[in-house]
């Protein structure tokens, strides 16, 4: 997997549609001259996207790119990894969450959770 990206390097991100958009980095930044805390190794990238009348910029982090048009975008390529790197503590507070998910399975975890006390408000139907 890919962890950074180049100028003219082509990517693909997400904007809204139901497939990904080609698009070309331009610039890479960051914005660490601000002072207010932005982190260094947080690269910025502009990215170009051509259309047919004028060029329209994007600006994403590595996260939010895809270094293929069939994806995933890159921040869904990680969620697997760090599940997996954080299951041993969320085991300790007692979560187990399962690394792929379904929702017969995920109600059935979910029903063994301990019990506790709710205090939740029935709603009241309304009289019209």
């Amino acid at each position: 997997m890919k962890k950074e990206y180049n100028i003219k390097d082509t990517v693909w991100i997400a904007l809204g549609e139901s497939k990904l958009i080609e698009g070309r980095v331009v610039e890479i930044i960051d914005l660490v001259h601000l002072n207010e805390g932005w982190d260094s190794n947080r690269e910025l990238y502009i990215i170009e996207i051509k259309t047919g009348i004028d060029d329209v910029y994007e600006v994403r982090d590595w996260n939010q790119i895809s270094s293929s048009a069939q994806g995933p975008l890159n921040m869904y390529k990680t969620i697997r990894n760090e599940i997996i790197k954080n299951n041993r503590y969320l085991k300790k507070v007692g979560l187990n969450i399962p690394i792929h998910p379904v929702v017969e399975e995920f109600l059935e975890d979910i029903k063994d959770l301990p019990a506790k006390k709710q205090n939740f408000r029935k709603r009241k139907p309304k009289n019209d």
